[in-house]
């Protein structure tokens, strides 16, 4: 049997459609899966990190509040300041906390050792704020800039994001005189 001009073009053209959305169907497959991917990503590692960015952050808070409490000598301007530093020092324990309880167990050792250091930092936290409550400023500034900075310099050199802990506390108090699983 004799194929026809018509027939021939017919069976082309539908081979060439079919192979088409072959083609197109392995595609949109192939989309949702790198769909599925980047959503596991951003669900997993990119959120870590912005919950580690958030810790330095309030870190900053803790940080500026201690300086400014060291600065005024208004009580009442001392006290907001010994209030914003306690929310924002709740704020970095509940946040290092959540952080270690959804961490892998190798790291978890090392948000352990970095709330470890940050209780560490809170009790001299706690003596500046005595300090600051007295207007005893020139004391206050001493423990900040000496014994706070000793405290997070001697935090491990691996911290739980992956980041040099020390790199990272040092240079928080460099730019104030004030994490990756």
């Amino acid at each position: 049997m004799k194929f026809t001009i018509k027939a021939k073009l017919v069976l082309g053209f539908g081979i060439v459609v079919a192979l088409t959305g072959a083609t197109a169907f392995m595609g949109l497959r192939s989309l949702s899966t790198i769909n599925d991917q980047a959503g596991a990503m951003v669900a997993g590692p990119v959120e870590r990190l912005n919950q580690s960015q958030n810790i330095r952050l309030a870190i900053f808070d803790v940080v500026r509040s201690e300086k400014n409490m060291i600065l005024v000598d208004d009580d009442a301007e001392i006290e907001r300041y010994i209030v914003n530093s306690g929310r924002a020092r709740v704020d970095v324990t509940q946040r290092i906390t959540a952080l270690r309880d959804s961490a892998s167990p190798e790291r978890r050792k090392n948000w352990e050792s970095l709330l470890g250091h940050w209780q560490e930092f809170q009790a001299v936290h706690a003596k500046i704020e005595d300090l600051a409550k007295q207007n005893s400023n020139v004391r206050a500034y001493q423990i900040s800039s000496t014994r706070a900075r000793e405290g997070w310099s001697s935090a491990p050199s691996r911290s739980c994001c992956g980041w040099s802990a020390r790199k990272k506390i040092l240079s928080l108090n460099q730019t104030m005189p004030s994490l990756r699983h």
